[in-house]
């Protein structure tokens, strides 16, 4: 809405330039620092960006058509990243044959993945690909810092188009799952780019390239036909009517609440490009009714933005649920698995404890069995003596008779058997 050509009143214009984004002056642009530095070096006439004036709507805004101004930031820092997970797959491989250091490789590997730079690339696309689109509005090469800001820009450009094949690929893998549970792995898969999507729908897999190719045409309409206004609002509207039909008729998004703002952001964009065209059109000159206009597009402006907030904490908010969840979870297993450990401690106690009762108890059994038979005593060997004599098969020798000794010898008995054999009983 801030780049369409048309002359808005005055109270439009202050609301576009507090609710602008790309208008942050203290964010910081290392890309530019660092060029002038190289270009001073390399040229000594001028380390300044020249003839990078832009056309209509953003002249206005005072955003130039230097890339380097405009994106230099955003792609340096993606370069450095593919670079960093670049540096990571190398060490991977040359640390094969040292574990720990393999394995920590190649957690950072998965850390950085498709998914990682996927959604890097839905907060970045915007802005990069309107950053492109203005460098290639106007070619310049005067200066090496121009010269410098144009390669940064092709850089950008691989950049974006890379990652639109490689999402357009990822989507493209639909075509091989024939299953329901396929579909849903591919979407666990790669979260980064079907997060929230429907994967049973077939335009719910493409859904996302859809919505980026979206934002890279807005893009190119804004910037290429400024000359054109009435275009540009015709063109902005019917792209806003596809969107909504195809997300009412297809379903691509699988979070309802996520659905429902898209819906009706659509809804109140669409009706702010109708506010937009009575400032393009010129349907009246009433300074009254342009005024009021105004106020309803910064109305329904307003109100998108805070549906889409409204949006986020909801989706932020069932996130933290579902996080607390799993921490309620992992707390239960972790005191399950105590008690586990607990109870086999007992268990393992309580077995040694049985096992030394008993053997004590046999211990002491065998003591009390020795006991016994050192309580017989001399009566009860004399008593058993006297059951031998008493015996008629035994003939007895008393001369033989050995009594019981002092120093804890033995008692000793001869007898002998009729038929003249003598047996001994000790």
């Amino acid at each position: 809405m801030v780049y369409i050509n048309a002359r808005y009143p005055l109270h439009v214009e202050m609301f576009f330039d507090k609710t602008s984004v790309s208008m942050i002056p203290w964010f910081p642009n290392w890309a530019n620092e660092l060029i002038e530095k190289i270009s001073g070096l390399l040229s000594a006439e001028t380390s300044e960006i020249v003839n990078q004036d832009s056309y209509e709507r953003f002249l206005v805004k005072e955003v130039s058509s230097s890339f380097l101004l405009n994106g230099g930031q955003t792609v340096t820092l993606q370069v450095l990243l593919l670079m960093l997970a670049g540096f990571f797959t190398m060490m991977r491989k040359m640390t094969q044959k040292s574990p720990r250091a393999s394995l920590i490789f190649r957690k950072a590997e998965r850390i950085m993945d498709i998914n990682f730079f996927a959604r890097s690339f839905q907060g970045t696309i915007l802005p990069l690909a309107l950053a492109v689109n203005l460098q290639f509005q106007n070619f310049d090469t005067s200066t090496v810092i121009n010269c410098l800001s144009l390669a940064l820009c092709i850089i950008g450009f691989f950049f974006v188009a890379g990652m639109m094949t490689a999402i357009f690929k990822v989507s493209r893998r639909e075509k091989t799952c024939y299953k329901a549970k396929d579909r849903l792995s591919l979407g666990r898969q790669y979260q980064g780019i079907f997060e929230h999507m429907n994967m049973l729908s077939k335009f719910g897999c493409y859904y996302m390239w859809t919505y980026h190719f979206k934002k890279i045409l807005i893009t190119y309409i804004l910037v290429f036909t400024q000359a054109v206004p009435i275009f540009q609002i015709v063109s902005l509207t019917i792209l806003y009517i596809v969107h909504f039909y195809c997300i009412v008729k297809y379903n691509p998004i699988g979070n309802s609440v996520l659905r429902k703002v898209f819906v009706i952001t659509e809804v109140f964009l669409f009706f702010a490009h109708i506010c937009a065209s009575f400032y393009i059109f010129e349907y009246t000159q009433d300074v009254d009714v342009r005024y009021i206009v105004g106020w309803v597009l910064i109305g329904l402006l307003l109100a998108t933005i805070m549906i889409n907030i409204m949006g986020m904490l909801v989706e932020v908010c069932s996130q933290i649920k579902e996080v607390m969840v799993q921490l309620r979870r992992m707390v239960l297993r972790m005191k399950q698995a105590m008690k586990r450990r607990t109870s086999v401690k007992i268990r393992r106690v309580s077995r040694h404890s049985v096992r030394q009762i008993l053997k004590q108890r046999k211990n002491l059994e065998e003591s009390l069995q020795e006991f016994r038979e050192l309580s017989l005593g001399a009566a009860g060997i004399q008593s058993r003596v006297e059951k031998l004599k008493s015996n008629p098969f035994l003939k007895h020798d008393n001369s033989q008779i050995l009594g019981l000794k002092s120093g804890g010898e033995d008692f000793g008995t001869r007898f002998t058997i009729a038929g003249g054999n003598v047996f001994d009983q000790s």
